[in-house]
This record gives C-alpha cells, sequence and structure tokens, in this order.
C-alpha cells in the first residue's frame, strides 16, 4: 500500500496552543514542538488561552491541568460552550495521572491524555496525530458545505447556520438581509461560447463577491448561476449598495474566449429579515425582486438604493 503525503495534503502551517502557568514548561514544549514547523501560541493562564484561541483559532490546545485560577478543566469547560472554539482538540498535560483525573478530562472534552514529566517523542507523536485528524476533518466539511466549482458555501452550509442568524437577530432586534443575484442570459452564455467558458464567469463572479463580503457574510451558490446571500445587522440601504458594488464590478468586467472579449451582467433581489420573521418568506421577497429586476430590463438591483 501506498503511504500517504500528509504534508502535501495540508500544506498550511498548523497552529498550537500551549497553556502552562510555569514558564519553563511552555520552553521544553517549544523546544519540542518548534522543529515540526508548528505556528505555536502560549498562554500562562486558562483565561488569556481562551481569548487567543476565540482569534487565532488554533489546530490543537495543549493544557495544563494544574492552574491557578480557572484550572485546565474549567478552561477546557469554557471553550467547549463557545461555538467558535468546540471544535478545537484539547489534550491536557499533568502529573495528575490518577484515573479519576483522566477521566474527567475526557468528561469535559479533552481528546488525550499526557503524563508529566513528558517524553518528547510521545508529545510530538500524539500532537501530530490529532492535528492530522483535525485536519482531515476540516477538510471533509469543507468538501460538504462548499460549492467545489466557486469556492462559495452551498444550501447546506446556509441552512446549518441559519438558526444561529435568525436567534441572533431575534436576540439583537438586528434585521438581516437577503440578496438574490441571478448572471443575465446564462444560458446563452454557455450555448455561444461554451460550459467551461461559463464555469469561468461563475467563478470570477463568485471572487467578486469574495471580495465584497463581509467576514460575517454567508456567500452561496444557490443553484446554478442563481446565488444567496445573507448579510447580518444589514438593512435594505446596505445591502442595496452592497449589491450595487457587485453589479458594478461584473458590469465593468471583460471575459475574453478566443479573441472575442465577452460582457456578462447580474440582476439582484434583496430583502429584510425582521425580528420574528419567516426566512422563506423573506427569500420568496428577494427572488421576487430579482425577477422584477429581470423584468425591467436586467443589470440591476431591486429595490433600487435611495
Amino acid at each position: 500500500m501506498k503511504n500517504i503525503d500528509f504534508d502535501a495534503l495540508f500544506p498550511e502551517k498548523a497552529k498550537v496552543l500551549m497553556v502552562d502557568d510555569t514558564p519553563a514548561n511552555l520552553d521544553i514544549l517549544r523546544e519540542t514542538l518548534g522543529p515540526e514547523g508548528y505556528n505555536i501560541y502560549a498562554a500562562p493562564r486558562g483565561d488569556i488561552a481562551i481569548r487567543i484561541a476565540e482569534q487565532a483559532i488554533p489546530d490543537l490546545i495543549l493544557l495544563d491541568v494544574m492552574m491557578p485560577g480557572m484550572d485546565g478543566y474549567e478552561t477546557c469547560e469554557k471553550l467547549k460552550e463557545s461555538d467558535v472554539t468546540q471544535d478545537i482538540p484539547v489534550i491536557f498535560i499533568s502529573a495528575k495521572n490518577d484515573a479519576h483525573d483522566v477521566v474527567k478530562g475526557f468528561e469535559v472534552g479533552g481528546v488525550d491524555y499526557i503524563f508529566k514529566p513528558f517524553k518528547q517523542a510521545e508529545v510530538v507523536a500524539r500532537v501530530k496525530t490529532h492535528i492530522r485528524l483535525r485536519q482531515a476533518i476540516k477538510q471533509l466539511a469543507n468538501m460538504a458545505h462548499n460549492d467545489p466549482l466557486t469556492g462559495l458555501y452551498n444550501r447546506r452550509y446556509l441552512f446549518d447556520q441559519l438558526e444561529k442568524e435568525i436567534a441572533r437577530s431575534e436576540r439583537n432586534s438586528s434585521p438581516f438581509a437577503v440578496v438574490m443575484a441571478d448572471i443575465d442570459f446564462f444560458k446563452q452564455v454557455n450555448d455561444n461560447y461554451g460550459h467551461d467558458f461559463g464555469d469561468l464567469v461563475l467563478i470570477e463572479f463568485s471572487q467578486l463577491i469574495k471580495e465584497e463580503k463581509r467576514l460575517q457574510d454567508i456567500a452561496t451558490r444557490w443553484g446554478g448561476e442563481e446565488f444567496l446571500l445573507l448579510l447580518p445587522d444589514t438593512e435594505i440601504e446596505g445591502a442595496a449598495q452592497f449589491a450595487e458594488k457587485i453589479r458594478s464590478k461584473l458590469e465593468g468586467k471583460k471575459f475574453e474566449t478566443g479573441d472575442k472579449k465577452v460582457d456578462v451582467t447580474a440582476s439582484f433581489g434583496i430583502s429584510i429579515f425582521e425580528k420574528e420573521g419567516n426566512f422563506e418568506q423573506t427569500v420568496r421577497e428577494a427572488d421576487q425582486n430579482l425577477y422584477k429586476a429581470k423584468d425591467s430590463g436586467r443589470n440591476q438591483v431591486q429595490p433600487l438604493a435611495s
């Protein structure tokens, strides 16, 4: 059986967060893992570790159990309570080797347990194993949630996130916008220039969306040449301005095939999800506005920005 080159599969440097209140222990871990090429973060306390984890999103956390204030078990519990950090694997490192302590580590969400004084080769091996598992899981999730052609999210991911977005909207009394986009005359594009060219248009249009969207915005390929975007904390005016930027950029872009330059445009429909609203109805309203844009001549946003 041919060996799998994991480094080729996962070329991006993994991030490891080490948490220990003893500087000497952090130095030893840094010396142990540094040669492996990881991006290493360090924290002396549980509360600091949580803040770093929420910002850096490490691939693995090495967590000491015995720390002043918030111990390792409580730190792990808080990490698992957060949507941002709950999936990060945690390996406990501790001199406490009683079976009860080990079981507790697993009960609060740890994936492994290393006893002090640890052997450096063991630490490297366990870290490498869990990072590979973490990266494989992330890759599978990416395949399940992303459209393979455009790299945008798919419908499945949108519906997975929808409950959270609706709850946040209702909790903060803040609406979110739904933007439907459709590439104009896309069948003619495929018929006249071929499906490879049509795929190029979809990819380039998706790239324009990625460049304009914020980190919190959810952009999906809804189907074929149709796209749906969910913009949190956005009113109708902001959504219209956002859509107009994408529309204008696409209009100004020239697509080349052979010796021909092809103009491609898109139409947009917008609606707003209000508190205690209905998402299906919001999508229908955006779709109705999209058809209004089509019927009014295409290459426009409906409703228009004031």
